[in-house]
């Protein structure tokens, strides 16, 4: 599908457009529940502020400022899309290459389900298997690395799209067989119990989707991402409450359902996207609770990789930093972390200078993949990387730098693998 540079400006799946859809949602949605104390946040993070109104001025001017960097880091990376990239870039995946890429495809397959069976030896039966994803953090411990590789079953569907979406016009009903494999690998990696993952499959598949079969318009991506919302919160109410304790924890007897529906949902929303609190809570206590950490959770992007059993000393990430220095209780009785977003962290390290230049980083990288894209017309490599990135902003934006790498890269090293071709 050609892409023409005049619908560029109204292009919903632009990094600019994502982020600023992001911001508002992670940033400007936040503030009045957190001064009336009804968010997520407020009600299981609890902080005693020494000045929560100057913080949260602070925090919400911090943020705005970082929507501004990104948006100027858009310009710079749009200006560096011009440099010249390496041939794997540009080139297309070999069509005519099927005995190559069936073969690729079969080992990140075998992969994948070697991963299953281990983590049900290790686990020690299918039915512990089944109900690990209701407390992964702990139940996962020690051999994450070995779950990672069921990732690969997702990017299986992700390059499979992108070949057949280059042959002609795709229909689902041409192609039942992709169809089947898609919803089996959804279901098989929704047994984790890691709602993220499966967020990033499903954006990464509209974004190619988007680019190659049939563009979304602003309004349907809005009411989409409304529908995935939803969605995944039905799917995290069942895994982590009703098959864990036979019930579902939120309904309240007292009220009626669409009333106790509709709060758990305003609370899973505001609970899940709290990096504004997370950075009110650093500029209120730092340096004074926590010192400046110069760097340190960022080697953790590289460390992250040692294998807990191995290395049972490693460091924690920015995440339990964050969390041990104003919840350990947290961390020590219910094995629960809060990441402070990513640009909590770049505050955390550099202070305010890190702030802004991890939004001016942020918003060059993210533009110059687009930009390149663009004018590669959207290649199957190129597409597939750029999926991925847009699918993880989010993450980015409200996580930390080296949990949410650890992601892109479980799904991102096997769809390049896959895509090279001859």
């Amino acid at each position: 599908m050609k892409i023409t540079f005049g619908l560029l400006k109204w292009d919903p799946l632009r990094p600019e457009f994502l982020f600023i859809c992001f911001w508002i949602a992670g940033v400007a949605l936040q503030v009045i529940p957190f001064i009336s104390e009804q968010d997520g946040f407020s009600l299981y993070w609890s902080y005693d502020f020494t000045n929560k109104s100057e913080a949260l001025k602070v925090a919400f001017f911090l943020y705005s400022l970082v929507l501004v960097f990104f948006i100027v880091g858009g310009f710079l990376g749009h200006l560096f899309s011009k440099i010249h990239m390496p041939r794997f870039w540009s080139r297309r995946s070999q069509l005519t290459d099927n005995s190559s890429f069936n073969l690729r495809m079969l080992v990140v397959l075998s992969l994948g389900f070697l991963s299953i069976l281990a983590t049900i030896a290790i686990l020690g039966g299918v039915n512990e298997w089944l109900v690990a994803g209701g407390d992964r953090i702990r139940q996962f411990a020690g051999f994450n690395f070995i779950v990672l590789l069921q990732n690969g079953l997702l990017s299986v569907s992700l390059v499979w799209l992108i070949r057949l979406s280059r042959i002609g016009k795709f229909t689902f009903r041409a192609n039942k067989l992709f169809l089947l494999y898609t919803v089996i690998a959804i279901m098989l990696v929704a047994i984790q119990g890691a709602k993220s993952t499966l967020f990033v499959f499903i954006l990464a598949f509209v974004v190619i989707w988007h680019y190659r079969v049939k563009r979304f318009t602003v309004t349907g991506l809005i009411i989409g991402g409304f529908c995935l919302f939803v969605l995944l919160m039905t799917y995290h109410v069942i895994k982590q409450e009703y098959l864990v304790v036979g019930k579902f924890m939120f309904l309240d007897e007292n009220r009626g359902f669409w009333i106790n529906t509709l709060d758990y949902l305003f609370k899973q929303f505001t609970g899940n996207l709290m990096q504004l609190q997370c950075l009110a809570v650093l500029v209120d206590s730092m340096p004074d609770q926590l010192d400046y950490q110069n760097g340190e959770t960022f080697k953790m992007v590289f460390l992250i990789w040692l294998p807990s059993l191995l290395f049972p000393d490693k460091p924690p990430t920015a995440a339990g930093v964050f969390t041990l220095a104003f919840w350990p209780e947290k961390w020590l009785e219910q094995g629960t972390t809060l990441p402070p977003g990513l640009f909590g962290e770049f505050y955390m390290n550099f202070g305010l200078i890190g702030i802004f230049l991890g939004a001016l980083l942020m918003g060059t990288t993210y533009s110059f993949f687009y930009w390149k894209n663009i004018r590669k017309q959207f290649s199957d490599n190129s597409l597939g990387v750029y999926a991925l990135m847009a699918a993880m902003m989010l993450h980015y934006f409200r996580g930390e730098a080296s949990s949410v790498t650890v992601l892109f890269l479980s799904m991102l090293v096997p769809l390049m693998w896959m895509l090279r071709g001859r």
